[in-house]
């Protein structure tokens, strides 16, 4: 018997998928619960009263006519779950049906697990403990007069419109609008969040205080409704742009097919959790990785993400790229003899050039202290018209700046990018840079000379 009890124990999901089966075909789930998990509990308390009778005898308990049932384990069992069960509305006939078939759910476990020879010992032994189960319902049921089940029934419907009060408070009081749609994913019911948020949504509780009312059709997400009921997957998350009464707003959308063994409700569960603040914030922490904060230009962090992005678009469409390499000549000694502020205001006034003088498509970097970096996109030999733009826009503008007492200039390293070439990006790069460099070499050698 030990082996019996060890066999109820380790089938629990198999003896849920049976009991399941047998309410489906017969048409129990109508009036019964919609959850597997509830089904579940049931096979886990029988198994439990089963497995105290296994450990208490070796043998089926034949039925004794003068046995008292009070003192009886499995009929005290029968009897508790009898009230409980009557309680809520169902009658006899019903339970008792019902518990046929959980009997043979457990009848199937026996034979489908042990040979015939094996199987009828343990089989009678399942037998005597639902016949003693049935017991305990008929006297319970029995027991009571007419009135004390009226009372029993209304005390019933009161705790009832308490618990579905109470789910409905909770259902109200969630901070997320929330929806549920039927099979036709039409609005079923919505919750105070969503009504308030979506002004064209019906109030919240309209379903439950109005005895008729239109459902309204879903106004977003087909595509996903569809493949949620077409039942490729059980649940949907994703992100989307709603419009509300503040105005455009980004929620996490979590959608999930209802829970629901008995096929009495069918539809979907929706939940909008409001997450623009947080996208705001992590679109100013991108920003803030990916740009400089004092001239605005993207910094050299973006650079190899940037670099891979374009190189790949040029080979792909076979347009070349033009390298500006750029460093302030004197940038220390601006800092020292005017001191950093001014510095600061020198390499904005220049990034500030360099967006003027470029296409908007193009890039301007700040690739370090006092250099910037300038990638011209499908720009070939043109890069030194856009050099000498560049070096005449800073000579304009250094010929009215008070920031200093000498003229800012820069040393500029051209350079450019042809796909059909043997050389790559990076190697333009480093043209430019060694240009760059010779030419602030010149400058100081003239500033020496």
């Amino acid at each position: 018997m030990k082996e019996l009890r060890e066999l109820f124990s380790t089938h629990e999901d198999w003896l849920t998928k049976r009991i399941l089966k047998y309410a489906k075909a017969r048409n129990y789930t109508k009036y019964t619960a919609t959850l597997e998990d509830a089904w579940r509990v049931s096979i886990a308390g029988i198994s439990e009263s089963l497995s105290a009778a296994l450990d208490k005898q070796n043998a089926p308990a034949e039925l004794d006519p003068g046995e008292d049932c009070q003192f009886d384990p499995v009929a005290a069992f029968g009897i508790k779950e009898a009230r409980r069960h009557r309680q809520r509305g169902v009658n006899l006939g019903m339970f008792l049906g019902l518990m046929k078939y959980y009997r043979q759910a457990y009848v199937d476990l026996v034979l489908d697990s042990y040979e015939a020879s094996q199987a009828a010992g343990k089989r009678l032994f399942v037998d005597r403990f639902f016949d003693r189960l049935e017991i305990g319902f008929c006297q319970e049921w029995s027991s009571l007069d007419q009135t004390t089940k009226f009372a029993e029934l209304q005390t019933a419907n009161r705790n009832m419109t308490n618990e579905k009060n109470k789910y409905l408070t909770l259902f109200e009081s969630m901070r997320d609008p929330a929806a549920l749609l039927d099979s036709r994913h039409r609005i079923e019911t919505v919750n105070h969040s969503a009504s308030v948020l979506f002004p064209d949504f019906p109030a919240a509780g309209a379903v439950y205080y109005r005895e008729s009312s239109e459902p309204q059709a879903w106004p977003w997400f087909q595509d996903e409704l569809a493949i949620l009921a077409a039942g490729a997957t059980p649940e949907r998350t994703f992100e989307a742009q709603l419009e509300t009464v503040h105005g455009l707003c980004v929620f996490q959308v979590k959608m999930k097919r209802m829970l629901d063994v008995s096929e009495k409700f069918s539809g979907t569960v929706v939940i909008l959790s409001d997450i623009t603040a947080r996208k705001r914030y992590e679109e100013r922490l991108n920003h803030l990785a990916r740009h400089d904060p004092l001239t605005g230009l993207l910094n050299r962090h973006a650079l190899l993400e940037i670099l891979d992005q374009e190189s790949k678009r040029s080979k792909r469409y076979r347009r070349p790229i033009g390298v500006l390499m750029a460093d302030v000549n004197r940038f220390k000694e601006i800092n020292d003899e005017f001191g950093h502020p001014v510095g600061d205001e020198v390499l904005k006034s220049l990034a500030t050039i360099f967006m003027q003088q470029v296409r908007e498509s193009d890039i301007a970097i700040r690739y370090g202290g006092d250099e910037f970096l300038v990638l011209l996109l499908e720009t070939g030999r043109q890069v030194e018209l856009v050099r000498s733009r560049i070096v005449k826009a800073v000579e304009r503008w250094s010929n009215t700046q008070t920031l200093t007492d000498f003229p800012v200039t820069l040393s500029i390293g051209a350079a450019y990018w042809d796909v059909g070439s043997q050389a790559s990006l990076d190697e333009a790069l480093a043209i430019a840079d060694r240009q760059m460099y010779a030419a602030k070499q010149d400058s100081r050698a003239a500033m020496t000379g």
